[in-house]
């Protein structure tokens, strides 16, 4: 893919997979504070304006069909989209947003979308395979399992799967309390 600006693109995943994040600098209406590229309907943004800037990721990123935008909670819960891009595989118009925080596809022309501020974006791409996965990565989903249970629901094997982690915050940005360390070591000891 071409440099688009306010785009960054996806590294490392197999031949003939495209991905990336967006910033708040890709093509978009939104004013303040949102940045032009805001896509989300519950942080007080316009709707109009978020369904302009939807169209617009689309029209820019050349998206046959629109991608399954996702009610996001900060849980585990995995949306599967199966077919070549045929429309009976994409919610019906005007339906409510699936809830989940992840999202696989299986079948060219099919998008997998996640929205992130400060959590992590991670795509996941099955070489040798149209088995796509987009995961939305705060802390208590990745406490929670989010990455486990989105790559129980993807059918290639774990060997063949390729994982790009997008931008997030980091240490030097964020303060956490003892309460997000104990979420972690508490399930898993060994992540002390």
């Amino acid at each position: 893919m071409n440099a688009i600006e306010g785009w960054l693109e996806a590294t490392g995943l197999p031949a003939g997979v495209h991905g990336g994040t967006a910033t708040r600098g890709f093509a978009g209406i939104s004013g303040l504070p949102y940045g032009r590229a805001n896509y989300g309907e519950r942080c007080g943004d316009a709707a109009d304006a978020v369904a302009r800037n939807r169209a617009l990721l689309r029209e820019v990123l050349g998206l046959a069909h629109e991608p399954v935008w996702l009610r996001q909670v900060h849980g585990t819960a995995v949306v599967v989209l199966e077919g070549s891009g045929a429309s009976s595989a994409l919610p019906k118009q005007g339906s409510a947003a699936p809830v989940a925080d992840a999202c696989v596809v299986r079948g060219r022309g099919l998008a997998a979308v996640i929205q992130t501020a400060d959590c992590m974006p991670i795509l996941l791409a099955a070489e040798g395979s149209d088995e796509v996965a987009a995961i939305h990565a705060g802390w208590r989903g990745l406490a929670a399992g989010v990455i486990e249970a989105t790559l129980a629901r993807m059918l290639a094997a774990p060997a063949s799967i390729h994982a790009w982690l997008g931008p997030a915050i980091g240490q030097d940005a964020f303060e956490v309390g003892p309460e997000v360390r104990a979420a972690f070591v508490d399930a898993d000891p060994g992540a002390a």
